[in-house]
């Protein structure tokens, strides 16, 4: 069942009015703008792979 079809003494109508126009911005994250643009930000990381470590049977990546 849709909810415009639920017309209650809540207001439902009202609330599904209220969700649409808060719809209406055209913002867009930057993660989402870059992949639709097939944009890839070149790796700056300072990080460089050091070593490997097993802590209680779980292996980790050392990064520095």
């Amino acid at each position: 069942m849709l909810l415009e079809e639920k017309k209650g003494p809540m207001g439902e109508q009202r609330l599904l009015d209220l969700v649409r126009a808060s719809q209406l911005s055209d913002f867009v994250p930057e993660q989402e703008r870059n992949f639709d643009m097939g944009y890839m930000p070149a790796n700056t990381s300072p990080y460089v792979y050091r070593r490997t470590e097993v802590i209680d049977g779980i292996t980790y990546k050392v990064f520095s």
